[in-house]
C-alpha cells in the first residue's frame, strides 16, 4: 500500500481514538521531522505545505462524532472519515453489570 494513504488511514484511527482539539494539522517536512499545528482554519493544504516546506500535510477535524483526515502531498489528495462511537453514560456503566447478573 501507498505510504501516504497508509499515513492518512493511520492518523484516522488514532484520532478515532484519542481526545485533542476540534482541528490541527499534522505536517510531515521534507527534513523527515514531524510538526503539529492548531490554528489552521482559512488555508489550503497545498499553502500549508509551501508555507512549512512540507512534504504530506493533514488536516484532522473532529466534529461531534466524527473524524475525519485530509491529506496533500504533492498534487495528490484523499478524504478518509470515521464515525465516532456514540459515548456512554457512567451511570449506564455502573447499571449493566447489575442488570446482566439478575
Amino acid at each position: 500500500m501507498d505510504a501516504f494513504i497508509k499515513d492518512a488511514e493511520q492518523i484516522l484511527e488514532t484520532a478515532g481514538n484519542a481526545e485533542g482539539p476540534a482541528e490541527h494539522l499534522i505536517a510531515v517536512l521534507r527534513s523527515g521531522s514531524v510538526r503539529i499545528l492548531s490554528e489552521t482554519t482559512g488555508w489550503s493544504l497545498p499553502a500549508l505545505a509551501a508555507e512549512y516546506g512540507a512534504s504530506a500535510v493533514y488536516r484532522v477535524v473532529r466534529r461531534a462524532r466524527q473524524v475525519r483526515v485530509e491529506a496533500w502531498s504533492f498534487g495528490r489528495t484523499c478524504v478518509l472519515t470515521r464515525e465516532l462511537p456514540a459515548p456512554s453514560h457512567p451511570f449506564l456503566q455502573l447499571l449493566l453489570p447489575a442488570i446482566c447478573a439478575i
